[in-house]
């Protein structure tokens, strides 16, 4: 029966977390995000701050308690894509990420924020390496099933 078996036993070795980011125009990714800050760069254009949500998101588990911050995380981030800037969105990529980093690494690595010799913090604009840059990621391929709500939509 669905449900049971050896896999069913087994814990998700992951924390997961999802994130809606900003609509985007239709065109070529020019490269593969390796690092969160990648992440973050590739979606700042249209005023998204994926690390600030992340780092907010991490704090409040951290503060709640709700989540088990030793694990490694696993995102879904929802990029609604458009033609024009005016259009609604046609259509959502999903791309899904993965780090061995557990969350609690994460975590500090987004609240390090660098200092000069003196003390000082620098403009985000003049930090040599930015926040979220030593967080490497995988990137994984999600695979939307076919649900019976889509099926029975296909079938009218």
């Amino acid at each position: 029966p669905p449900g049971s078996g050896p896999a069913a036993d087994q814990t998700v070795p992951f924390l997961g977390f999802s994130y809606e980011a900003q609509p985007q125009l239709h065109g070529l990714i020019q490269e593969q995000p390796t690092t969160l800050a990648d992440v973050h760069r590739l979606l700042q254009p249209n005023g998204d701050d994926f690390c600030g949500y992340l780092r907010q998101l991490l704090v409040q588990w951290a503060a709640e308690g709700v989540a088990d911050l030793h694990l490694p995380l696993l995102g879904l981030i929802r990029v609604p894509k458009r033609r024009t800037v005016d259009a609604i969105p046609e259509l959502v990529e999903v791309w899904a990420i993965a780090t061995t980093y557990s969350a609690e690494q994460v975590n500090a690595a987004l609240l390090t924020t660098p200092t000069t010799a003196d003390g000082v913090t620098p403009p985000a604009s003049d930090l040599d390496t930015p926040i979220g840059q030593d967080v490497k990621l995988y990137l994984l391929n999600p695979v939307a099933m076919l649900t019976p709500a889509k099926a029975a939509e296909y079938n009218g």
